[in-house]
């Protein structure tokens, strides 16, 4: 039977700013993307690479705030249930837990579709 090794001094550094980046993480509400933690690092005086803060947040599942177009919907008219088709595509393609929906700073009409659920 070997006897166990230490973790690496690069293993153990991982662990620590993994830590990190959750507890940054958690007091962003979760809202916080690689970006942003990224910038709280450096403010913090630790330089780390964005694909190692990527990584790291990958490995515990932390999910930021994305600017992905998740869903969209295409017709002749601006009808609420356009919005309603693009949401529900949404909600079926990625599957989120805590979405924010943001629209276009453009759009013409508002739409209050809050009181249905999706």
């Amino acid at each position: 039977m070997r006897p166990k090794r230490v973790p690496s001094k690069w293993r153990q550094t991982d662990v620590a700013l993994g830590d990190r980046i959750e507890a940054l993480h958690r007091t962003s509400t979760e809202a916080d993307g690689r970006p942003c933690i990224q910038a709280d690092l450096r403010d913090e005086k630790i330089s780390v690479s964005d694909k190692r803060v990527m990584g790291l947040m990958r490995d515990r599942n932390l999910q930021g705030a994305g600017r992905r177009v998740v869903g969209w919907a295409i017709a002749t008219h601006m009808r609420t249930e356009l919005v309603v088709v693009a949401l529900n595509t949404a909600l079926q393609n990625r599957k989120p837990k805590n979405t924010i929906h943001l629209s276009d700073p453009g759009v013409a009409a508002y739409v209050d579709c809050r009181q249905q659920p999706l």
